[in-house]
């Protein structure tokens, strides 16, 4: 997940190929979650959450969806109770984050539905690609999935199987993070240090 050296270029050194054809220089766009609205850079979270009110369904006062992010130990891990942070500051209070294998955990989320008193809880995955993860952890009939462990708490359950990769507001999003690379918009990325590939895994 994370990236050595400037921000935008890859340091690796490539073997050349057989033909002695290689590429001089290997640059990677900005993940989907990297600037957060200083120094005049754009808000990544803000323009995610209104890609993400698209697909939300209509809540009523006791109703809420939960997205469930894949998490790791890297730091960048922090992008998600960052996210937490930002949806609350627009007022999307009955929307909530979790992560599979980091924090904010599935625990803290279903401390805070019932302390809001919600009855229906919409689970949706927060991953690229709505694969294991989606269907097993969050909605499978194991014991120990997250749509079980709701419903046994007593809680009606919804469960929307769809990507972010379908979501085609994110498009959006990651074609314009090429186009600001090609374009080389924010020059000083490259003093930033380490950087993060890719804040929501792709992988589910």
């Amino acid at each position: 997940m994370p990236a050595a050296g400037r921000c935008t270029e890859s340091r690796r050194r490539w073997r050349p190929h057989p033909g002695g054809k290689s590429f001089a220089k290997i640059s990677l766009a900005c993940p989907l979650l990297f600037y957060s609205g200083q120094e005049e850079k754009p808000d990544d979270y803000l323009a995610v959450i209104k890609a993400l009110q698209a697909q939300l369904p209509q809540l009523g006062r006791r109703e809420a969806v939960v997205f469930m992010g894949h998490g790791g130990i890297h730091p960048s891990n922090a992008a998600y109770p960052q996210l937490q942070m930002k949806l609350a500051d627009v007022g999307l209070r009955n929307v909530f984050v979790f992560t599979v294998e980091s924090y904010p955990k599935f625990e803290d989320v279903m401390a805070k539905l019932k302390e809001n008193k919600i009855k229906k809880v919409t689970l949706m995955p927060l991953m690229l690609v709505a694969g294991d993860h989606a269907n097993n952890d969050m909605a499978g009939d194991d014991k120990e999935s997250a749509k079980t462990q709701l419903l046994q708490a007593g809680f009606k359950v919804d469960t929307s199987i769809r990507g972010l990769g379908e979501n085609t507001a994110i498009q959006d999003i990651y074609v314009q993070h090429v186009k600001d690379e090609i374009e080389n918009k924010y020059k000083e990325r490259g003093k930033l240090g380490r950087r993060f590939l890719l804040l929501i895994k792709g992988q589910s």
